[in-house]
């Protein structure tokens, strides 16, 4: 095995919000760095596994917290004033910034579960990318679900207004729906964009619209055929429509093939699929 070494810092976005992270480096300099964006919610940590794997593979990787989540904590900023779209223009753009310039990247790269997919293009140096892979990133409208779990939905976006009334955080946890709360202001504007047609798109601006359609790099995007409640595969296509400019390679796997327990949404990420399923992924990233 690789000697990787392991290393928190804090990273300071524009509006100097400190923002924890954690590079996994490896032995030997490459000059490629990836930058892997979290899904809603979800702490850095349970990333560690996939972070050290890519760095045996030669990248240095770069995971944190957005904002309001886990240990990216400013009580200067309040929980209810934070936005999602905060997560790609500020958090998202901070760590490539770190990563181009702290740690001197030649290549960069982008590897972005569920959320951390969506608001990719809202990062001004996602232009400079050389390729992205998605992990069950999907568009968060409800008509993008089918069978129980489309009313299901819909009433989720339409009560999660209700949930934050009142509150600093919507609680994630006590639904069992994060391990982490995560703040009213990002859910409130969350919610928003899951009632609209065009999920998030009808919402940005103009500019980071066409940022999103002007992304010409090769882009990987996997599913999983047990991932109806987060990630159905309909969303999973749909999203693709708004980056008509990337070369992109689609992948739905099976998950039976791979597994006799779920993947579902977050399995992936459970080191028991380093021989297959990372493997294919981190094959794909090199090479490119």
């Amino acid at each position: 095995m690789e000697n990787i070494t392991k290393k928190n810092v804090t990273v300071s976005a524009e509006d100097g919000f400190p923002l924890a992270a954690t590079v996994f480096s490896p032995a030997a300099e490459t000059g490629r760095v990836l930058v892997f964006a979290s899904g809603l919610g979800v702490p850095r940590y349970a990333y560690f596994k996939f972070a050290r794997y890519l760095a045996e593979e030669g990248f240095k990787v770069v995971t944190f917290d957005y904002r309001g989540i886990f240990r990216s904590q400013d009580e200067d900023f309040r929980p209810q004033d934070m936005r999602m779209q905060e997560w790609g223009s500020k958090d998202l753009e901070a760590m490539f910034q770190y990563a181009l310039h702290e740690l001197s990247a030649q290549e960069l790269y982008f590897a972005g579960h569920s959320a951390g997919g969506q608001i990719l293009g809202l990062a001004p140096s996602s232009e400079k990318l050389k390729a992205a892979v998605f992990l069950s990133v999907t568009s968060g409208h409800w008509r993008n679900w089918s069978g129980i779990w489309k009313p299901g939905i819909f009433l989720f976006w339409y009560l999660m207004p209700l949930m934050v009334l009142g509150r600093s955080h919507f609680p994630a946890r006590l639904i069992g729906f994060s391990t982490i709360d995560v703040p009213a202001g990002v859910t409130r504007q969350w919610s928003r964009w899951g009632r609209s047609r065009n999920y998030l798109f009808d919402h940005i601006p103009v500019k980071d619209v066409e940022r999103y359609a002007g992304l010409n790099v090769p882009l990987l995007s996997v599913s999983f055929s047990d991932d109806q409640k987060l990630g159905p595969r309909k969303g999973v296509d749909n999203i693709l429509n708004y980056f008509p400019s990337a070369n992109i390679t689609r992948k739905h796997y099976r998950a039976e093939e791979y597994s006799e327990s779920p993947i579902a949404h977050f399995g992936f990420f459970k080191d028991k699929f380093s021989d297959t399923l990372w493997k294919e992924v981190g094959e794909w990233i090199l090479s490119q």
